[in-house]
């Protein structure tokens, strides 16, 4: 009895074992595959960069042959032609080529003085910081031959991303950051020691919980939002969004040098951005772009009430405070939108409902506000 007991046990043991290895056979399987599918197979947005970790296909939904979201422009500039470049993240493709604040500024330009030769591009990159976008502008910008580069920076998150450890690879049409020294590369393709089914599994269990329907739909296209009445993320998504942001610009945090880090990256990426185009004799300004809790007073209250904050402990201008002192100490010119978009935004909305882009009053009022900035400082230079 003994022995047929041990005999059946035995037998039950490695049947546990033969599933174990069968499941875990599989799963190494499909792990294989997605490394192999997704490059060579799969009709994404992005594809691998060694250098930048990603970039946007080219002549993929609409973009350029540099993968911006812009026309292609010559890369000869025509003679008599003032040429600005746009650089930032996805508030360059928030309302699509044509809607973007950048398009509308080109838009501007064309009927307020069509006697005036300016040439307004647009580089932005979605979801990247200043010191990743630097050697896409080295890169690919800089062939554009510019008069002026303008660097859109956005006090919501561009601190906040500045992991100077990050880099951000493609997955199918989502993002995996991992670790520069991590980083593997096997004929020219990432391969990262971490199990992309389930990134792929918590990806679409983010979507689905955080999105509303039309915001599900709308991941694959950059900077697209839901319709107004539905928003892009559910509200407590949203809300933890922001409040992040908020973090940020806490007193205490500041002042204990939480961030140091990621603002030294920051600021020095654009001292060299300075620098390079300065040896090149090209002209170079920041836009500081606000987020919305920093204009909008009812979202301020909203995630007073949610989380329990004493506002008073915060300063919701820091970004601004960092950046423009640094900028005015380097002698960088500077054009700091919060102020106007304070102003707008008591009468009217100026960002998509739950989402971190602005809408169509938000980038109108953008190009209007950049517009006269520009206008009026280089006036000598576009008179034709």
């Amino acid at each position: 009895m003994v022995l047929l007991f041990c005999l059946f046990n035995t037998r039950e043991f490695y049947k546990q074992v033969a599933l174990i290895a069968g499941g875990g056979s599989v799963w190494i399987l499909l792990e294989i595959l997605t490394i192999v599918i997704e490059p060579f197979f799969m009709k994404t947005l992005y594809q691998y960069d060694s250098e930048m970790g990603f970039r946007v296909k080219p002549y993929a939904q609409g973009t350029n042959c540099f993968g911006f979201c812009d026309r292609d422009h010559s890369l000869n500039k025509d003679k008599g032609v003032y040429r600005i470049l746009f650089v930032g993240d996805s508030f360059g493709w928030a309302g699509g080529p044509d809607g973007n604040y950048t398009a509308l500024l080109a838009g501007e330009f064309r009927s307020r003085n069509p006697d005036v030769k300016v040439e307004v591009l647009n580089s932005g990159y979605p979801m990247t910081h200043t010191a990743e976008q630097l050697p896409m502008l080295r890169r690919y910008g800089l062939q554009y031959h510019p008069d002026l580069v303008f660097l859109g920076f956005f006090a919501g998150n561009d601190f906040l991303d500045a992991d100077s450890a990050r880099k951000r690879i493609p997955f199918f049409d989502m993002f995996m950051d991992i670790d520069k020294k991590d980083e593997h590369v096997v004929f020219g393709h990432p391969v990262v020691l971490k199990s992309r089914i389930l990134y792929l599994c918590r990806y679409y269990w983010a979507v689905w919980t955080k999105c509303t329907p039309s915001g599900r739909a709308d991941t694959r296209k950059i900077g697209a939002a839901g319709p107004e009445s539905e928003g892009t993320f559910t509200e407590d998504a949203y809300l933890h969004v922001e409040k992040t942001r908020l973090d940020f610009c806490k007193i205490a945090s500041q002042e204990e040098g939480r961030y140091n880090d990621r603002i030294h990256t920051i600021l020095q990426a654009i001292g060299q951005m300075r620098d390079e185009l300065r040896g090149r004799g090209i002209d170079f300004v920041v836009g500081i772009y606000p987020d919305e809790f920093q204009v909008r007073g009812k979202l301020r209250e909203d995630l007073k009430l949610k989380y329990g904050l004493n506002l008073d402990e915060y300063d919701i201008k820091i970004p601004q405070k960092i950046l423009s002192r640094f900028l005015e100490k380097e002698q960088i010119p500077y054009v700091d939108l919060l102020e106007g978009f304070e102003k707008e935004a008591t009468e009217k909305d100026l960002y998509q409902l739950r989402d971190t882009h602005w809408n169509e009053a938000g980038n109108r009022l953008a190009a209007d506000m950049i517009y006269g900035w520009i206008r009026t400082r280089i006036r000598t230079k576009i008179a034709g």
